[in-house]
């Protein structure tokens, strides 16, 4: 175990908004516990220019943090351009971190923990 697994990656500034997701909704059909809906839900989309300066690699896994709870998620790159906007769909993972505001301030980072289960956030 080296000295990296011991230091925290550093934290940055973002705001969420929740925005649908078709392919999310679509990913519904085959039930709320399913694989493909919860792949589909435990994303967050960012600007291309943010997370290369985050260091954030479309398909990492990044932690998500505000006063209300934290959640392991995987980064998308988005198509369009929202310097300190990440996107993420409605769902179990963003009704876990947010309060009912429009925007949400929040921070996120690169993480190496593991993407809960809906049934683990529901549980929690």
């Amino acid at each position: 175990m080296g000295i990296s697994s011991f230091i925290q990656s550093p934290a940055y500034e973002v705001m969420i908004l929740i925005v649908p997701d078709i392919f999310q909704s679509s990913a519904g059909y085959a039930g709320k516990f399913s694989e493909a809906y919860q792949n589909a839900s435990a994303q967050i989309y960012l600007d291309h220019e943010d997370m290369k300066e985050w260091s954030i690699k479309d398909g990492s896994k990044v932690e998500l943090f505000t006063d209300f709870g934290e959640v392991v998620l995987i980064a998308r790159e988005s198509e369009e351009e929202h310097r300190g906007i990440g996107l993420m769909p409605p769902s179990v993972y963003s009704m876990r971190i947010l309060s009912l505001d429009n925007l949400h301030p929040a921070n996120i980072r690169r993480s190496e923990g593991e993407v809960a289960s809906i049934r683990e956030i529901i549980g929690k």
